[in-house]
């Protein structure tokens, strides 16, 4: 059976939580009361990243300047190419913004990898979101990372088997889906609740050596 890879990015590809740690920067850590509201559903990953959007007043050099002090795991990379060099599709789902994503990869040589996240402005010493991805059913997130990959499926000739790599909330309708799961942080404690299958990780070294006693990669 193929393989495909989708992975979130924020804290998970990045050292750390980058729309996180941003907002949490520039809102003097007022972003933090909104947290409960998001992680227990009663507020959307939209209505919470549009809240934290009005919260920030700072120009686009003090913003690239806060993103510039957080980089990427180091072992991303190497990931990457052996799932190039195998043919095997590896897509960043992110219900971040793409502003300090495309910022990132682009910084590490890798701005030619293939995402999907929110938009994100940096205009008026604020930061514009808009949200141009449609869910068919999701009300909680920006970009339904398990819809995406439901559409994956259904759009091959052949069965895929569906690794997926995350860290947070966020990533908990692409974790129903997932044949293979590596959770840590948030969403590995979500897992352990919900009592859904997953291997514990901490960075991308660990994944690349599961993935080679599996005969993945």
């Amino acid at each position: 059976m193929k393989t495909a890879i989708f992975s979130d990015f924020d804290g998970t590809i990045s050292l750390k939580d980058v729309g996180y740690s941003l907002f949490h920067y520039f809102s003097d850590g007022k972003n933090d009361a909104l947290l409960p509201d998001w992680k227990s559903g009663v507020m959307s990953t939209r209505d919470c990243l549009l809240a934290e959007a009005e919260m920030v007043h700072a120009t686009p050099e003090e913003i690239y300047a806060f993103i510039d002090t957080i980089g990427i795991d180091s072992d991303f990379p190497i990931l990457l190419k052996i799932a190039q060099e195998k043919s095997i599709p590896l897509k960043i789902l992110s219900d971040g913004l793409d502003v300090y994503i495309k910022y990132l990869l682009e910084k590490e040589g890798l701005g030619d990898l293939d995402f999907l996240a929110n938009k994100a402005e940096l205009v008026d010493n604020t930061i514009k979101i808009t949200f141009e991805h449609t869910n068919k059913e999701c009300k909680s997130c920006g970009i339904c990372k398990g819809e995406i990959i439901r559409e994956f499926r259904e759009n091959q000739d052949k069965p895929y088997q569906i690794v997926f790599i995350g860290d947070g909330y966020s990533d908990v309708c692409a974790a129903k889906e997932a044949d293979i799961l590596f959770a840590k942080k948030d969403l590995k404690e979500y897992c352990m609740k919900e009592d859904i299958s997953f291997i514990s990780y901490s960075n991308f070294n660990n994944v690349l050596t599961e993935l080679k006693q599996r005969n993945i990669i």
